[in-house]
């Protein structure tokens, strides 16, 4: 006796490709960053807000840096200050002629040698106080450098490409040292799937090998294995696989479902 409900599961599994292996996957973000503040103050502003994409390097948020830009101006007024310096030049080369002078009347005996010693000693100390005014002056100028340093750091920047997924601040609100991160941000171009492979099949991965990714209602797209746990899963006998798939116009979500499939070449 021909059980038709047998007959038509035999016949469906003859349809199948008996080589075919797929496994079941989701997408996750490349990276997750939490962007932390380098020190604490009053979050001044956010000019993004979530969901916003953001390039390398892009501020995301400005702490409050009233003090530090008045400290800064004075530092430039100290450093392009150029009226003492030229006194205290104008009085060194009056000096110098001066001594100039007492060095020809020695020698002809018309000045002694307490007065060209004073001379010299005036001549000194006139190059000097025009010495330590530049030098001044040059302080001035590594104290600016370190003022625009310190206003660069309560400049929060976001590390990578991505989205900015949640702000941790508004405007107004203070960032603690307890807690500094500002936003997170993710990327997600390339993408990364993660997926569980049975530790049978495992041994034909390696990391660089290509295989096709199908997302929902998408086109197949091509993942790259990206890493292969080293150690396996006891219970589930699976072991932990990563591809990364590029997405370039964003198409693909993370946290989607997808299916990863082994293609029959790899198992020749």
């Amino acid at each position: 006796m021909v059980i038709p409900g047998l007959v038509l599961l035999a016949s469906a599994l003859a349809l199948q490709d008996p080589g075919t292996e797929a496994w079941d996957g989701f997408a996750e973000p490349f990276r997750t960053v939490e962007v932390a503040a380098a020190e604490p103050g009053l979050l001044r502003d956010s000019p993004l807000s979530e969901g916003a994409k953001v390039i390398k390097g892009q501020v995301i948020a400005q702490l409050d840096n009233e003090l530090l830009d008045s400290s800064l101006a004075m530092a430039k007024a100290r450093r392009e200050a150029s009226g003492r310096i030229k006194a205290a030049e104008a009085e060194w080369m009056l000096r110098k002629d001066r001594l100039k002078r007492f060095e020809e009347l020695h020698q002809k005996g018309n000045a002694s040698t307490d007065e060209l010693s004073r001379a010299r000693a005036d001549e000194q100390i006139a190059a000097g106080n025009h010495l330590s005014l530049k030098e001044e002056q040059e302080i001035a100028g590594l104290e600016c450098e370190r003022i625009q340093q310190q206003i660069a750091r309560r400049q929060v920047r976001s590390p990578i490409d991505g989205f900015i997924i949640q702000l941790h601040y508004e405007p107004g609100e203070y960032v603690s040292l307890a807690a500094p991160s500002v936003a997170k941000v993710i990327q997600i171009n390339p993408l990364r799937v993660v997926l569980y492979v049975p530790a049978k099949s495992v041994g034909l991965l390696s990391p660089g090998v290509k295989l096709p990714v199908k997302f929902p209602d998408l086109p197949s797209v091509t993942g790259e294995v990206e890493y292969i746990a080293p150690v396996a899963d006891a219970q589930s006998g699976t072991v932990k696989v990563h591809l990364t798939v590029t997405n370039p116009q964003n198409t693909l979500r993370s946290g989607s479902r997808c299916s990863v499939t082994l293609p029959n070449s790899l198992k020749n």
